[in-house]
C-alpha cells in the first residue's frame, strides 16, 4: 500500500490499515523520532487515562505502565511482511 504526501506533508492512512489497527477520526498518534523508518503509535488521552484510574481499582496489578498503554491502546491484527 502507497499514500501520497500532500504539499502541507500529509498523508491518508489507508482504510485498510485504519480498520486494522481500529484507527478512528480524531485519534493521535505519536511518531518516533528515533526509529529508522516511519513508526507512529496511538497516544492515549491523559484524561482518560485519569478517569480510568478513578473508577476502576488497579486492574493491572502485576503490569508495568508501558504494558497497560498497550493494553489500552488495544492488539493490532499486523500479518506478516511480505517480500
Amino acid at each position: 500500500m502507497q499514500a501520497t504526501i500532500t504539499s502541507k506533508g500529509q498523508i491518508t492512512i489507508p482504510r485498510a490499515i485504519r480498520e486494522r489497527l481500529n484507527l478512528k477520526q480524531g485519534d493521535k498518534l505519536e511518531f518516533d523520532e528515533q526509529a529508522s523508518l516511519l513508526k507512529a503509535r496511538r497516544v492515549i488521552d491523559s484524561r482518560a487515562w485519569k478517569d480510568l484510574r478513578k473508577v476502576a481499582q488497579d486492574p493491572w496489578p502485576s503490569m508495568g505502565s508501558r504494558e497497560v498503554l498497550d493494553e489500552l491502546r488495544g492488539m493490532a491484527d499486523v500479518p506478516p511482511v511480505r517480500p
